[in-house]
This record gives C-alpha cells, structure tokens and sequence, in this order.
C-alpha cells in the first residue's frame, strides 16, 4: 500500500514521492522506484563502496546522475576523495530530494561537493578533468536517459579517463528486453579493456530483488576479496550476461 505525498511533471521525466507501509518514503521516477527509505543505503553503498574499494587512489570522483546525494554520501566516507563533481540535469531532482530525503541530500553541501546542472553527455566534452571513478547513477533507459547508455557517451567517459580509471554504470533496466541488453552490452565491450559486473541485493518480504551494476576500465583489475560474492549471479536473467561474455571472450579469442 502506497499514498502520493508529492508529484510533478519537471521538464525532464516526471518525478512522485510515495508513502509505503515498512519501506517508509520512496522515490519514483517515470513510475520506477529509484529508491526507499527503508533500503536505500543498500544501493548506494555497494554502487560506489566496490569501485573506492578497488581504485587505490580514488582522489576525484565524477557523478552522472545521482541527484539524491546517496552516491554522493557513500564516497565522502572515503578519506582519499578530495573533490566530487555531480552532474545531474534535472535540477527539481535535487530540488525535491533535499525537501522530502534532507538526510540524503546533506551530503551536497560538503565543500569537496561541487553540482552542475546539465547534460551529462555535454559536461564529458566540456571538463578538462581526468578522474580516477566515474559513477554513472542513472535511472533505466527512458527517453530523458537513453544517451546514457550509448556508445557515443561509453566513449566520451574516455575524454575524462586515464588508464586507471574506473566506470561503474546502473544497468538494471537492460534487462527489460533483449534488444536493449545485446545494445548496450556490445557497446560497452567495444569501448572498454576490462568489463564486469557486480550486484546489490535486497530482502523485500518473500522475495529476494537485485540491481546490476557494469564495472568498467582500460585496464585489469583484481575484485576484493570481502565483495567477491557482489560478483556472483544466479538466476535466469543474469544468464543474459554470461551468455554474451562468453560469446564476446570466444571472438576475441578466434
């Protein structure tokens, strides 16, 4: 059960706050849950706790996306990050967040914080910075978000990359359908050296429910041993993913 505390139609997408029994305030956009109350520091703390756990050296940090703050939050308890940079193109994102999730969005107001309001395709060929992790904090493709998961926007993240550098990218909803999923997939593999993923799980009542999460760089990698088990997929959906790693491992191995 769910009552409407707040909706608006911004120029962007459309953007409501719910009510749930036990899962306290959610956010939805385009009518997909971004987050609950309840759960939400499960999301936000694996999305950026894997790649600051990875990098050595994680002193720049790059958000797309992520208007909420809660990526933001998670990587300011990293004592190596010195500056945080948010690119997040719907202002009323922030806007909304900071009135109905303030213990969420605090965060922004930290001097390493520094937000810009616009396209996040835009901000890649205008910054002069390199950074050391790029989150991509995005909602599921929809019309507002669909050049994020492009093959010209996996190669603009190059523009602001060095050899370290790591990407991590929400890509729950490619799984909706095939087309999307072997879209983005194949862009990805053909833009980056290294591609995993990882997984963030939630306990909702009866039934388990997963985010999936792309890792991305130049170079190689090793997983921290404590996380091994993010990198772990069971179930049919994820046999997507495996299936086309093994055929993309199979051609460049011909």
């Amino acid at each position: 059960m769910k009552t409407t505390i707040y909706e608006k139609k911004s120029p962007y997408q459309k953007i409501e706050i719910f009510k749930k029994e036990g899962m306290g305030k959610s956010l939805y956009i385009n009518n997909i849950e971004q987050f609950s109350e309840f759960d939400e520091h499960k999301y936000h703390e694996t999305m950026a706790g894997v790649p600051l756990a990875i990098h050595p050296k994680p002193n720049n940090i790059l958000i797309i996306g992520g208007g909420d703050g809660g990526i933001v939050r998670e990587c300011l308890k990293n004592n190596s990050v010195e500056s945080i940079d948010l690119c997040e193109i719907d202002e009323c994102v922030i806007n909304i967040c900071k009135k109905h999730f303030p213990q969420i969005t605090k965060s922004l107001e930290n001097p390493k914080v520094n937000t810009f309001n616009e396209d996040g395709s835009v901000f890649l060929k205008k910054t002069k910075k390199d950074y050391d992790i790029i989150i991509v904090d995005s909602t599921d493709p929809n019309e507002t978000s669909n050049g994020l998961f492009s093959k010209d926007f996996y190669k603009d993240l190059n523009l602001v990359s060095n050899n370290q550098t790591i990407s991590v990218l929400q890509f729950e909803g490619c799984f909706f359908n095939n087309t999307t999923l072997n879209r983005v997939l194949s862009s990805i593999y053909e833009t980056f050296n290294f591609v995993d993923f990882f997984r963030c799980e939630y306990d909702r009542g009866n039934k388990n429910e997963y985010t999936t999460f792309a890792i991305c760089s130049r170079s190689n990698f090793s997983r921290p041993i404590d996380m091994l088990d993010l990198f772990e997929f069971n179930g049919s959906n994820y046999k997507k993913i495996r299936n086309f790693k093994n055929k993309i491992n199979w051609l460049k191995n011909k």
